[in-house]
């Protein structure tokens, strides 16, 4: 079984909390073949996708990778292919998806290409309106300030395209800050962004569910930092066991169908209070937190569920 996985630079991974890696380190335990390559790596001729990859043997220390060959392959050739490669979601990224595109038919890519394209991680709630809190997506900026009067004088910002909190602002009516902010998140009219009401609940975290064919394998709460309102681990969030409450079910069945539709198999939802807040697509992260919390090694489910399931 030969796995290649299109992913950031392998020597810039976090090995401790780096789900891309789990899945890899659970692979080779498995006795398959690990291969790696970035999109600068990756290129087509008429209907093929080639790429410059790397075979590469891990393990837990200091020294977590090593190279063992590299060579220029046909990607179709892979039995799998996970596409795990960060945001910015740009159209570097969007230009990938359209490469990955032409062999899909050919090979199993985790996830489909075409959906995650499609998908936009943070637009894409749209489609599920009564699972959202008030949410609207422009760059005009009278739209946004009318926004934060009827939302109650406070909402959230955000980027369409970035990660891990990155660019996420709180602000508030009658905070002298408040157009600056509007400014800089929509590089002044010029770039759509989201904006949401804030919901309180967002003091105490939010939920990560991670989704394995529409379903609900782990769930942890991350809980900001003193210092920042962002729920995210790289904004100095840690993370806590928690419940799947009836709501959130309510929510992971409805995705469900749309989901497993879709080709999404690896999905990691955000939920604050009662509300779906992202439906992460490219890169879903948490495996290591679920596993260090739990026990439970949702990266085996994904080898199992994925791969044994499309009879690899």
């Amino acid at each position: 079984m030969r796995l290649a996985f299109i992913m950031d630079p392998i020597e810039e991974i976090n090995i401790d909390r780096d789900s891309t890696f789990a899945i890899m380190l659970a692979a080779q335990k498995r006795g398959y073949e690990i291969w790696y390559a970035d999109l600068e790596n990756m290129w087509a001729e008429k209907n093929e996708l080639y790429a410059k990859i790397t075979q590469v043997r891990l393990e837990r220390s200091k020294k977590y990778y090593e190279k063992i060959v590299t060579e220029t392959k046909n990607l179709a050739d892979f039995d799998a292919i996970f596409m795990r490669k960060d945001p910015p979601f740009n159209m570097e990224y969007i230009h990938a998806t359209y490469l990955l595109s032409l062999i899909k038919e050919r090979t199993h890519i985790i996830n489909d290409p075409d959906s995650i394209r499609s998908a936009n991680e943070k637009v894409f709630i749209l489609n599920f309106p009564d699972l959202i809190t008030d949410t609207i997506v422009t760059k005009n900026r009278d739209v946004i300030k009318d926004f934060l009067t009827k939302a109650g004088g406070q909402i959230v910002l955000k980027p369409l395209d970035k990660k891990g909190g990155e660019g996420i602002f709180i602000v508030k009516e009658g905070d002298k800050n408040t157009q600056a902010l509007i400014d800089v998140s929509t590089e002044y009219g010029t770039i759509s962004i989201m904006a949401q009401k804030y919901i309180p609940e967002a003091t105490k975290g939010d939920k990560r569910i991670i989704l394995i064919d529409g379903e609900p394998l782990g769930a942890f709460v991350r809980v900001p930092s003193e210092y920042d309102h962002r729920g995210n681990l790289c904004a100095g969030a840690t993370s806590v066991k928690c419940e799947i409450t009836p709501r959130e079910i309510f929510i992971c069945d409805t995705l469900k169908p749309v989901l497993k539709k879709m080709g999404l198999k690896f999905v990691g939802i955000d939920i604050l209070g009662d509300y779906l807040s992202e439906i992460n697509v490219t890169s879903p992260t948490g495996l290591q937190d679920v596993a260090n919390m739990y026990g439970v090694n949702i990266e085996e489910n994904i080898l199992d569920l994925i791969i044994t399931k499309n009879n690899l």
